[in-house]
């Protein structure tokens, strides 16, 4: 068993507690991605998985084994850093064998690894070059296969990827992923980029100051935020946030927004009872937003009117920034909608995607 297990764990520098409380099952074989913004917590919980970090309080568990004291060459992990952390006097054969000589391993056995993660990583090529001849997408590679020889119970990466330009980003995910798929091991991957989040963790654990605020499947993170902050850090371009109250004009739920009123679908006023009157936070994505064009000043149940400040294209999309009275919005909307600066749209909001949260404490009502 590899599953890596926080029971009440809490982490201090001084007077200062970076980690509060934190519960958390990594589960055996899964890919969990730890996200949040920087200075969030997110890469002192690797360190503490990896002995690298000391806990102040609470139990760590890795498999069965209470780890608390145990330094970090007795875990039985590998690490790879955003740096990668190549030895620049060895070649790439030396980097993936060094750990397996300090441990003893037999000549044999260490080249039969080293080959069989070069092989693996499509870098057999390259075992004889050193690092400063290697771009940086062979770079990590090498610092992954590096890890892999090891056959470690938990793959530990620190956001591998940050060094990386854009499209090598792109395909050293989908890479890490596949070779996931094929070793099953646990992996707990850090990144502060909420992409690389959803598009590789099987469940995503949203951190903000140290405290988990949601961890679930990323198709359900994007959902179902279990709050404001989750809602706004996961999704490009953010979640748009306006304040509004709640009204109840006969059976039916109205969002007044002051420079529009929306009507809430039935299946969705079971909650509304309790906020009649008051004022709540409307949440909606910029891809649920559709455009229309302003037929007469008469709008749909689910409609608004907007006014065109500045449109992004980016090829097959394009993101618009409108006003609304008081209120700015952005939309995703199609590149075929011929835009410019002062335009005025009818957009209507997809309302089976809407979402409301508390104004006090920003819990998800809907």
């Amino acid at each position: 068993m590899s599953e890596v297990v926080f029971k009440n764990v809490c982490k201090n520098y001084g007077q200062v507690t970076v980690i509060h409380d934190l519960n958390l099952t990594i589960r055996d074989g899964e890919f969990l991605v730890l996200v949040g913004p920087s200075g969030c917590g997110k890469s002192t919980i690797l360190r503490m998985i990896a002995g690298l970090e000391k806990i102040t309080a609470g139990e760590l568990y890795i498999g069965d084994r209470l780890v608390n004291d145990l330094p970090p060459k007795d875990r039985d992990i590998a690490m790879v850093f955003q740096n990668y952390a190549l030895y620049p006097h060895m070649n790439v054969y030396e980097n993936m064998a060094f750990g397996l000589k300090l441990r003893r391993f037999p000549g044999e056995e260490i080249d039969r690894r080293v080959k069989e993660a070069a092989s693996i990583l499509r870098i057999e090529h390259l075992l004889k070059r050193k690092p400063k001849e290697l771009s940086g997408g062979q770079r990590q590679r090498v610092a992954i296969g590096r890890s892999i020889v090891r056959k470690p119970q938990v793959f530990l990466m620190d956001e591998p990827l940050s060094n990386l330009d854009a499209k090598l980003r792109v395909e050293m995910r989908a890479e890490i992923s596949k070779l996931h798929n094929r070793l099953q091991t646990t992996v707990v991957y850090v990144t502060h980029d909420q992409t690389e989040a959803m598009t590789m963790g099987e469940r995503i654990a949203v951190i903000k100051d140290g405290s988990i605020q949601q961890v679930d499947t990323p198709l359900n993170i994007y959902n179902h935020p279990a709050n404001m902050f989750v809602a706004g850090f996961i999704g490009s371009p953010a979640m748009n946030f306006l304040p509004c109250r709640v009204e109840r004009i006969d059976d039916e739920f109205y969002l007044d927004a002051q420079a529009f009123k929306i009507q809430v679908p039935k299946a969705k006023t079971e909650k509304l009872e309790a906020y009649t009157g008051r004022e709540v936070v409307f949440g909606f994505r910029p891809e649920d937003i559709h455009s229309e064009p302003v037929l007469s000043e008469t709008h749909a149940n689910s409609s608004f009117t907007g006014v065109v400040d500045v449109v992004e294209l980016l090829g097959a999309e394009m993101i618009v920034h409108l006003s609304t009275g008081t209120h700015s919005i952005i939309a995703k909307l199609d590149v075929r909608t011929r835009l410019k600066r002062g335009d005025k749209l009818q957009l209507t909001f997809d309302m089976n995607k809407i979402h409301l949260f508390d104004k006090e404490n920003e819990v998800a009502i809907l």
